[in-house]
């Protein structure tokens, strides 16, 4: 029996991860070296200390009744479960992300649960940028198709009205790639990207759908008026064409003013059709498109 015992401290003790043994109620009675570590407390100070002190003031009521609740009902959850991560604290206030996995047992007439918890700052960053990655096109860093289509179905749910879209086509790039390569489709590409990116708030979501298509969501009041979201939007392209030493920017325009959430789809065809009309009218008009001059 001493072996065995034994054996388990010099287990807990070698854990790569922080490991407490927090007895029913909240109370810690163990926790091995990586713990005293991970959360800058001496093990004389976490022995029969709250496990709610180790997690910020906010959120202890939060983790209380999470932690009731699963104390009427333990079983075993490992890292990954939905409830596994949560915010934890050092003892110099600092706020960090940590993963956790709960083993419950019995000794005697008291019942225990066993966390490991493990520091996931970095792991949690390198999601967040693949994430910021998987939703920015690579060649404007504006967001891309997928990210626009999340936010669609995002409104559609939160029924988020009024909104205005805002489709736009840059006009003669397939000209400027045969004509001058690839690179200058890409500048051109680049300089709408900037235009519609400064025509716009911080909160409008501006997107490249792919090739020469851009969309502008715009929230609030602000998309009522779509006469000047278009004056908008052609001064700054006039600005741009009067200073830049870059490529000239032409772009084809429509917009649709969206009153009620379930149509959304049908209004970003119903911009991508006046586009579209746009362009043909000032095709056969013998016009150059809308290039704020």
């Amino acid at each position: 029996m001493l072996v065995i015992q034994g054996l388990f401290e010099n287990m807990f003790e070698a854990a790569p991860d922080a490991m407490l043994v927090v007895e029913h109620g909240g109370w810690i009675v163990l926790a091995n070296a990586k713990a005293e570590a991970l959360f800058g407390v001496p093990r004389a100070v976490l022995v029969d200390s709250n496990i709610e002190a180790l997690v910020p003031e906010r959120l202890r009521a939060a983790h209380a009744h999470s932690r009731y609740a699963y104390e009427q009902a333990p079983k075993t959850r490992p890292m990954g479960h939905a409830a596994s991560r949560v915010t934890a604290r050092r003892a110099d206030g600092h706020e960090f992300p940590v993963e956790i996995s709960l083993s419950p047992f019995e000794h005697g007439a008291k019942e225990y649960t066993v966390a490991i918890v493990r520091d996931v700052t970095a792991r949690q960053a390198h999601e967040e940028q693949l994430e910021h990655l998987s939703l920015r096109d690579a060649l404007t860093n504006l967001h891309n198709r997928a990210a626009f289509d999340r936010e669609l179905r995002r409104l559609e749910q939160l029924r988020s009205v009024p909104l205005a879209l805002l489709v736009a086509d840059v006009d003669g790039l397939k000209q400027i790639n045969d004509t001058h390569g690839h690179q200058a489709g890409d500048a051109l590409l680049r300089a709408a990207a900037e235009i519609l990116r400064a025509s716009f708030r911080a909160h409008d979501l501006v997107a490249r759908l792919g090739g020469d298509e851009f969309v502008v969501l715009v929230h609030g009041e602000d998309a009522r008026h779509t006469r000047a979201l278009l004056d908008r939007l052609e001064a700054r392209v006039h600005q741009h064409n009067q200073e830049s030493s870059g490529p000239r920017v032409s772009l084809s325009v429509g917009v649709a003013l969206v009153e009620h959430p379930e149509t959304l789809t049908e209004a970003l065809h119903r911009a991508d059709e006046a586009m579209y009309a746009q362009k043909r009218q000032r095709r056969a008009q013998g016009r150059p498109p809308f290039v704020g001059t």
